[in-house]
Formats: structure tokens, sequence, C-alpha cells
């Protein structure tokens, strides 16, 4: 159980980072390609994270707020949604760990 506990760290050590980076590089596509989507303000969010996530998560069938990505955005659009889940997998299965160790294995020591 051990090494798929530090699995699960590694996995999240590699994976939010490339995350992130995968984010803002959707962020940036998408000023770049659809500089129309990006003028629009949504009201309360800002153009950072936030505002990228909400945009990485409106997306639906290549489509965001009805305009046809481009393929570099849908492909960021992609990748990005890939290491989320791996990174949230990644940190579950740490939880499971967790919570299985704390309830079942607190005895043997």
């Amino acid at each position: 159980m051990s090494w798929l506990f530090l699995l699960s760290i590694l996995g999240i050590i590699i994976f939010y980072p490339a995350y992130f980076y995968l984010l803002h590089e959707f962020k940036v596509r998408l000023e770049r390609d659809h500089p129309e989507l990006s003028r629009r303000k949504r009201p309360g969010v800002s153009w950072a994270f936030e505002g990228a996530y909400q945009r990485l998560r409106a997306v639906k069938r290549g489509r965001l707020d009805g305009v046809i990505l481009s393929k570099s955005v849908c492909d960021s659009h992609r990748l990005a949604s890939l290491f989320l889940y791996l990174g949230m997998t990644s940190f579950m299965v740490l939880l499971m760990l967790g919570l299985y160790d704390s309830v079942w294995g607190g005895g043997k020591r």
C-alpha cells in the first residue's frame, strides 16, 4: 500500500502543476484564436485562473458560447481537462488510502 501512496503523491506533484500550465495555455490560445470570446466579461469573474477555469468547463463539443473553437484551443481544452482529472484521481486515491489506514490500519504498530 505504501507504493500506491507514493504513486498518488507523485501523481499530485506532476499532474496539478501540468494542469495549471495547460490551463494557462488554454487561456492564451483562446485569447489568440478567439479574441471576441476573451473580450466578453462574465459578471464577477476576473480573467485569471477563475475565468480560464470557467471557460474551460463551459466548452461543450468544441464550442464556447456558440462559437466553434479552433483545433489548437480544442487540443488545449482536452489536455487541460485530462490533467485535471488525473490530478483529482491521484488526490482521491491519496484520500482513500488515508481513510483506509485511519479506519482499518491503525492497530498494526
